[in-house]
């Protein structure tokens, strides 16, 4: 496994783009960048984190998504204390930061910090990905995806594209069950715009990235064995757009009228 500096991160986040006032949408997978060598491996999250507020300052604010499923299951939503569940340890480190506050959806929740959160995460939407809702607030916003060692198909603004368009290969389906908040207990229901079993799709991404490059929207930068990727999100959407406008079917690759990159 490869070996890194986390002092690296902040040089790095500089030559991306990244200034004062940003708002940030961050996906992360840690791993990817290797060991670090001037720091505690527990550590890298907090080092990180500290790097992208000093550069974006009290004025920028930082989202990630802190999606937890089993409200599906019939499992009881704890608005404080559920963790999110494979969404990498930055956002855990992030959810559990006592300035943080998270939007309600029970299943496709975000947890921010900065000068927006209120205003991101204000609105209990029946979908995470309604107008109104936090995601859609951080595409008003002019935000930016920040992709810290995670692959390109972990953007999850694609959904916000899925549901404006209402693809064929989902289909809304409404999840109901206890919801505690502040120690008030509720019985809440939320809705997802959920994937086909028939079509059982799975996606790939990879040709909005092309595109990305190819219109020199995307930055990138090495670290370790990972890489940092940095575009905005009305990029990547107007892009996704545009391709589902064509075919509905672009980015699902155990299909037949899947696009390929």
């Amino acid at each position: 496994m490869k070996k890194f500096k986390v002092q690296e991160f902040s040089n790095k986040f500089c030559e991306l783009g990244l200034k004062k006032g940003d708002v940030l949408l961050v996906h992360n997978s840690l791993l990817s960048f290797g060991i670090p060598t001037d720091c505690k491996i527990s550590e890298v999250p907090s080092q990180l984190f500290n790097d992208l507020k000093s550069i974006i300052g009290h004025e920028g604010t930082i989202a990630v998504p802190t999606f937890n499923f089993d409200f599906c299951k019939g499992l009881a939503f704890n608005r404080q204390e559920t963790p999110s569940k494979n969404m990498g340890v930055f956002s855990e480190f992030v959810r559990k930061l006592p300035q943080a506050k998270r939007s309600q959806h029970s299943m496709q929740s975000i947890a921010v910090v900065g000068r927006q959160s209120d205003y991101i995460i204000e609105n209990d939407t029946e979908s995470a990905f309604s107008p109104e809702g936090p995601f859609d607030r951080l595409k008003e916003l002019e935000g930016k995806i920040l992709l810290l060692g995670a692959d390109f198909n972990s953007v999850s603004l694609i959904h916000w594209v899925e549901e404006k368009y209402q693809v064929p290969y989902r289909y809304w389906k409404t999840f109901s069950g206890t919801y505690i908040d502040n120690n008030d207990v509720y019985n809440k229901s939320y809705k997802m715009f959920v994937r086909s079993l028939e079509t059982n799709p799975m996606l790939k991404l990879y040709s909005i990235e092309n595109e990305l490059k190819r219109k020199n929207k995307l930055h990138e930068e090495q670290v370790g064995g990972g890489s940092i990727k940095v575009f905005d999100i009305k990029d990547f959407v107007s892009i996704a757009q545009h391709f589902i406008e064509q075919n509905p079917y672009y980015f699902v690759s155990n299909h037949p009228n899947f696009e390929k990159s």
